[in-house]
């Protein structure tokens, strides 16, 4: 945050400027929210792994206010954001685990308040380009290879970031310093696992859309940790082409360790060197219901235990959440799995949508076919007669394995051990 202060310096020398756009274009949000989280599983790991039955409920209250402003001399603006959260009714032992509301020094449940945006902006038109800058703490959601939690508050990073847009290009350009939990009122240094300083996240996201085809490249790098690239091709077919609307997608996502990853103990390097997933998808549009297919294979071979794929780009970082396998219950990106996924969704009334969302894979680990899956029953209600409204709930079933915290399966007599779960999710919002 010390890098706003130059700004804030320069900013009273554009005094002679008009400020009605920056006082009239200015725009409040609030935002009242509750989730509930009823969420059991009777096997993580074995009982020596630990949490043979494990409750991970919780309850929680919150609001938001969110200020973004207009612009001061057509260029300049700030927006900030401000969450409350509390907790209500019981919690589960491992409520923190959600990252809903913060767990005390005695890992009591306690409230807390948190500015997850504070940010200065600038915006130019190059002819019909929009040229944006960003400076402080801010939501990157989905850039490059992060992104952030969406919990009762929102996780953010402090960050210099920039964004450039016009009719066919979107890029966006990030190099991020520190890193604020959903659960956290302050921010924290970037790490890896194993305690070791990162001094930045860079990354650039280009996307490009061409009538039916859209393209996606990204490349980002946690200083001396990780590097991860992913190549992304979609074309939205019609009618005339295929029997109904669509959009069939095909992306490739490679990971590489550099110096401090390869310098870890062997139990939290997920990959040996690299990794890499290949994922197919298509979406159906039909006229009150969504469809949508998807397959994924990763490889990340591991000497003497199972790999992974690793989402995150520093340790409790967010990493990008725009594959499938990154599920609602379980990861489905361990070494050699394949994956897929079946969504089905229909709008029952313009107010009231439900379906049902399967994600399932397998893969051999020490002669042995291991299998995972879940299925969640998804309701999504946000009347028309109040439009800020927004009610959803889901319930869930999922069976997995049980593993260690550095993802070994429990193995008895040469067979995988069956873990179990189930969840209730409910989120009610009010906006206005």
């Amino acid at each position: 945050m010390r890098k706003i202060l130059p700004l804030l310096v320069v900013l009273p020398t554009l005094a002679h400027a008009n400020l009605d756009k920056f006082i009239s274009d200015s725009k409040i949000k609030t935002t009242l929210r509750m989730d509930y989280i009823d969420l059991h599983s009777n096997g993580l790991g074995s009982e020596s792994f630990g949490f043979p039955d494990y409750d991970m409920g919780t309850w929680a209250q919150s609001a938001k206010v969110a200020l973004t402003s207009g612009y001061y001399a057509d260029h300049f603006g700030i927006d900030i954001d401000a969450y409350a959260v509390d907790p209500i009714g019981p919690q589960g032992e491992g409520f923190s685990t959600r990252e809903i509301v913060k767990a005390d020094e005695n890992g009591n449940p306690k409230g807390f308040v948190k500015l997850p945006q504070l940010f200065l902006k600038q915006k130019f038109m190059l002819g019909d380009t929009s040229v944006e800058f960003f400076e402080g703490r801010r939501v990157l959601k989905e850039y490059g290879g992060t992104s952030v939690e969406d919990n009762a508050a929102m996780s953010s990073y402090n960050s210099l970031t920039s964004e450039i847009k016009n009719d066919n290009w979107f890029v966006k350009l990030g190099y991020l310093m520190e890193y604020s939990d959903s659960d956290e009122d302050d921010s924290s240094r970037l790490e890896t696992p194993e305690g070791k300083g990162i001094d930045y996240i860079a990354t650039s996201d280009f996307n490009y859309r061409n009538g039916d085809n859209e393209y996606r490249y990204y490349l980002t790098e946690s200083q001396d940790y990780m590097r991860k690239q992913q190549f992304r091709y979609s074309r939205l077919v019609s009618p005339e082409v295929f029997s109904v609307p669509g959009k069939f997608t095909a992306v490739l996502t490679w990971q590489q360790g550099l110096t401090n990853y390869k310098n870890m103990s062997a139990t939290n390097r997920m990959f040996d060197d690299d990794a890499m997933m290949l994922e197919l998808n298509a979406e159906l549009f039909l006229d009150d219901n969504y469809i949508k297919f998807g397959y994924n294979y990763t490889d990340a071979s591991r000497k003497g235990s199972l790999g992974k794929f690793v989402f995150n780009m520093a340790d409790g970082v967010q990493g990008s959440q725009d594959s499938f396998t990154s599920g609602n219950a379980w990861d489905y990106n361990n070494h050699r799995e394949h994956a897929f996924l079946l969504m089905a969704f229909h709008d029952f009334t313009d107010s009231f949508t439900s379906g049902l969302d399967f994600r399932g894979g397998f893969f051999s680990y020490g002669g042995d076919t291991v299998t995972q899956g879940e299925v969640s029953f998804v309701n999504v209600w946000h009347p028309l007669s109040i439009p800020g409204l927004s009610v959803s709930f889901v319930a869930a079933r999922d069976l997995s394995f049980k593993q260690a915290f550095d993802n070994t399966p429990y193995m008895v007599n040469g067979k995988f051990q069956r873990s179990k779960g189930h969840a209730w999710v409910s989120t009610i919002m009010y906006s206005f």
